[in-house]
């Protein structure tokens, strides 16, 4: 079996209408692997098709499934992406001279340009944000229930192109990963033991659409700014909401 260079990982469900473009920002890699958690679309037969070996497994949480699609990659980097996002041609070029060079590090951030509701995000918290997605095969793990981070084992520098993030769309979009995603915020302040009090319930998503509408310029971006700054205040209330709820429950149930 020839050695393999570098190794796409994606976990997925139902991404039919985005996975196509991710696995084609990627025609370098020498092997693709894409994680399922149950889709009812086409996303394993496009998977598939590009060439990747699929993998099926029960959804537990975003570290574990992205940690399984690693441990079945063959190569010796990993490139790790959501299916909503793709290398910009920079990107690929530097990518592709970076594990070229002896000299490399064991990972390497990437800096993602955040696109939802049809513009590129310039300002506010959804700027710019350096992701660390390229790294040695078993150097890294990811930890955390939801918004997961790698942690690696050994030293990590930054490319420079772009990482582009086409997040959200449309509304009907953000409301399904609002569904997906809240509960899980909420179970993870319940496992971790942060109990909301009342200033996460009433005065932290007030503070934090100060924060980023006006101190981070998040108006900049026009009414895209502003729709997104209000969803991310709805759902931060309905986070801690959801989370105090949670432990109401289960404290009356100990008893």
């Amino acid at each position: 079996m020839s050695a393999k260079k570098i190794s796409l990982a994606v976990i997925t469900r139902n991404e039919e209408v985005k996975l196509r473009e991710c696995l084609d920002s990627v025609p370098f890699a020498d092997e693709v692997v894409v994680v399922d958690s149950g889709s009812t679309d086409r996303t394993c037969e496009i998977a598939a098709a590009a060439g990747a070996v699929v993998y099926s497994r029960p959804f537990e949480d975003f570290s574990s499934q992205k940690n399984f699609a690693m441990e079945k990659t063959r190569g010796e980097w990993v490139l790790l992406l959501d299916a909503d996002e793709r290398l910009s041609p920079g990107l690929q070029s530097e990518i592709q001279k970076t594990i070229a060079n002896p000299r490399a590090l064991d990972g390497y951030f990437l800096r993602r340009d955040n696109y939802l509701f049809g513009g590129r995000m310039r300002f506010g918290a959804n700027a710019s944000d350096w992701q660390l997605r390229l790294i040695r095969s078993k150097k890294g793990r990811f930890e955390g229930v939801v918004h997961e981070r790698i942690v690696l084992e050994g030293k990590a520098s930054r490319l420079q192109k772009p990482l582009m993030h086409y997040s959200t769309r449309t509304l009907a979009e953000y409301k399904t990963k609002f569904a997906l995603f809240c509960p899980l915020d909420a179970e993870r302040l319940w496992k971790e033991g942060k109990k909301p009090t009342f200033y996460h319930l009433l005065i932290k998503p007030l503070l934090e659409f100060v924060y980023f509408y006006f101190v981070k310029f998040g108006f900049l971006d026009g009414s895209r700014g502003l729709l997104y700054q209000v969803l991310s205040t709805r759902y931060l209330y309905a986070k801690y909401w959801r989370a105090s709820q949670l432990f109401r429950e289960r404290n009356r149930a100990s008893y």
